[in-house]
């Protein structure tokens, strides 16, 4: 297996998807205990230093120019943290899409040979809408749910209200 044969999932958490389903699937089928997401909702409400407010995009300019553009080049900060079976968290501060601001984006780099379906993708790209399947520890499910929390305040409101949603 090549390092780089991966899958990477940036997760959504937006609404009641992805990472809250996983989350409230875990919780319905006793994966997770009530007390293990209560000491997370705990360990978030005292999380005071986030990404977002210590890191920016940085824009360097060079005086080099091509075809009549000027070079610039943009650092974007990434915190990494490597966890079980080769699986890695990222937060990378990124420029959205659609508006000026930036914001933290969470990354899940999951190993292709963990997955349960799609272990064919090992080698190439895969295919729009190609499905690859992955059943994740609670474990791997509160890193991620940390990594949002850390990510910025909003996203670590959000994680508690998830927390909170889950629990009721």
């Amino acid at each position: 297996m090549a390092k780089d044969d991966l899958l990477e999932w940036q997760i959504s958490y937006k609404g009641f998807v992805e990472l809250a389903q996983l989350l409230q699937l875990g919780y319905e089928h006793k994966l997770i205990k009530r007390q293990e997401l209560e000491d997370l909702g705990k360990e978030l409400r005292s999380q005071r230093n986030f990404f977002s407010n210590r890191y920016k995009i940085q824009r360097i300019a060079t005086n080099q120019v091509f075809e009549g553009f000027k070079l610039i080049y943009r650092r974007h900060p990434v915190l990494h943290r490597d966890l079980k079976h080769n699986i890695s968290i990222e937060v990378e501060f990124k420029s959205q899409q659609k508006g000026v601001r930036a914001q933290p984006m969470v990354y899940l780099f999951i190993p292709i040979q963990e997955l349960i379906e799609g272990k064919d993708l090992l080698g190439r790209t895969a295919r729009t809408n190609e499905v690859g399947r992955w059943r994740p520890s609670s474990e791997i499910l509160f890193e991620v749910v940390r990594a949002f929390a850390l990510a910025s305040p909003q996203h670590r409101d959000d994680m508690l209200e998830i927390i909170e949603t889950i629990l009721r």
